[in-house]
């Protein structure tokens, strides 16, 4: 027993200890091309998630509906789903306030996102809108193509 405790790890020569994966980087990108269906158009795509999704917040119906409309009207958003009467518990000035609000979905493009931040912040009643981004990994590639073709900059296919 006493043979098999001076035993170390740094002695043993074992494929467990030392990790066998290879460098891999973060984002692996490719090209490919995407044919449109309505119009037959073909698209060079690369598959670097430019397509985002930007949540925010409003305290009003109306004030959301006006700000979703003015987005896709200058064409810095493709589309903007209004959810109604949701329900935000957040921390303000130092006090726990509770509200129901309207949740924007706004569906954009990367190169965008300072254009619908400026719009959002131009348009809304809150000192501090509430606008965060997540990229688009994967999707539907021609729902991500018509997102991409109708904003600003964009090549309109549908």
């Amino acid at each position: 027993m006493a043979a098999a405790t001076r035993r170390t790890f740094a002695k043993v020569n074992s494929s467990a200890i030392t990790a066998r994966q290879p460098e891999v980087p973060k984002r692996i990108t490719t090209r490919s091309s995407l044919t449109l269906p309505a119009s037959g158009t073909i698209i060079d795509c690369v598959s670097e998630p430019s397509v985002i999704l930007v949540l925010c917040t409003a305290s009003t119906e109306k004030e959301a509906l006006q700000i979703a409309q003015t987005l896709v009207e200058r064409e810095e958003a493709a589309c903007v789903n209004v959810v109604p009467m949701i329900h935000s518990v957040y921390r303000w000035k130092g006090k726990i306030s509770s509200e129901t609000e309207q949740l924007l979905l706004i569906k954009t493009t990367q190169a965008l996102l300072e254009d619908v931040k400026k719009t959002v912040k131009e348009l809304h009643s809150y000192e501090l809108p509430e606008i965060v981004s997540v990229s688009v990994d994967d999707g539907d590639k021609n729902a991500l193509a018509w997102i991409a073709s109708v904003v600003k900059g964009g090549r309109e296919n549908y």
